[in-house]
């Protein structure tokens, strides 16, 4: 329990630095809306919210899978496996606005962003895989 407040108050602190540190509430960290279960808000995103964006979404990503790891219940498909699938919604609409940035709107700029975050996802990704 005392894992579970403290991971959940961590990716809290982290989400409200990424949205102090763009001077606004970051776009990429907030639901996307309209048709076909929201549309990317490209018109919103600056170079400056990706960097704050994937740490807060990592960090909550890792309190969610600790959350699904710490359950003293039985493992069953719905507390495991389904719950697996559905942690990390913030991370996935965050690279997936990256992933279109990385590929037709690189800059130098971006590129610094890429050259900074590319190691700390693969660790991420590690102990998510290595849980």
């Amino acid at each position: 329990m005392k894992k579970r407040l403290t991971a959940g108050i961590l990716s809290l602190s982290i989400m409200t630095t990424a949205w102090a540190q763009t001077g606004t509430a970051n776009p990429l960290l907030q639901n996307w809306t309209g048709p076909y279960g929201g549309i990317p808000p490209f018109d919103k995103v600056q170079i400056v919210h990706f960097k704050p964006a994937m740490e807060a979404a990592m960090a909550a990503q890792l309190a969610e899978v600790e959350k699904i790891a710490a359950n003293p219940q039985a493992p069953t498909f719905d507390n495991t496996l389904a719950a697996m699938e559905a942690a990390g919604k913030t991370l996935s609409r965050v690279q997936t606005v990256y992933g279109i940035w990385s590929s037709t709107m690189n800059s130098k700029d971006f590129q610094a962003v890429e050259k900074e975050l590319a190691p700390k996802l693969a660790a991420h990704q590690d102990k998510i895989t290595q849980n």
